[in-house]
């Protein structure tokens, strides 16, 4: 019924950073992101128990990253991590990481999606898998859907895709069985409202 800020100490001031909710620890995840004011990519990570935040040092992390996405996987009961932009300038990362309540381990698959950041990643719980779509590389804005297993990446073509674009709104409506994408920009830089529903591997706007 309405938002309350919660008045507790936290991580360090930060933008571009991904949460997902870990339903093993029955808390909220947060990981990496770009340390303000410097701008530096972070790979530090905290939990969140409806009180208080507090850090986490597993014995392995993720390299540092922002722009990043990170979803719940409720039937593998992981959460997956995919991609971000590293502090090197013009790189992004397509790897695929694993947190699983403990510690995180690298996935490595057949295939992936291309480098990317400024995307998002939902769980289709009715096909069971995590779905990431568009976001941008070095060089342009990409319009691709990639879904995961647990296994490996494969690559979706609908006849019908969202235009381009990164930095968008992205979320799985159980009830209706689709995942929802809202806006983003666009290659031209325009600033989008169209709204998006995935059902099973097929977009509809």
């Amino acid at each position: 019924t309405n938002w309350v800020e919660i008045g507790t100490p936290g991580p360090t001031a930060r933008n571009d950073t991904a949460m997902a909710w870990d339903g093993v620890r029955g808390k909220v995840i947060l990981f990496g992101g770009r340390a303000a004011p410097a701008g530096t990519p972070l790979n530090d990570m905290f939990e969140w128990d409806g009180t208080t935040w507090t850090a986490l040092t597993p014995a392995t992390l993720p390299p540092a990253r922002s722009q990043h996405t990170m979803t719940w996987d409720s039937v593998r009961r992981r959460v997956v991590l995919f991609g971000g932009g590293t502090a090197t300038p013009g790189t992004v990362l397509n790897d695929t990481w694993e947190w699983d309540g403990s510690n995180w381990t690298r996935v490595t698959t057949a295939a992936s999606p291309g480098a990317r950041c400024g995307h998002a990643a939902t769980f289709h719980s009715g096909r069971g898998k995590v779905v990431i779509a568009c976001g941008e590389n070095t060089t342009e804005l990409l319009g691709d859907t990639w879904e995961f297993d647990g296994t490996n990446w494969v690559v979706t073509t609908p006849d019908e895709a969202p235009t381009f674009r990164s930095d968008y709104g992205f979320a799985h409506d159980a009830p209706r069985g689709n995942t929802v994408l809202f806006g983003g920009r666009n290659p031209l830089g325009q600033t989008l409202n169209d709204t998006w529903a995935l059902r099973l591997s097929r977009w509809t706007q």
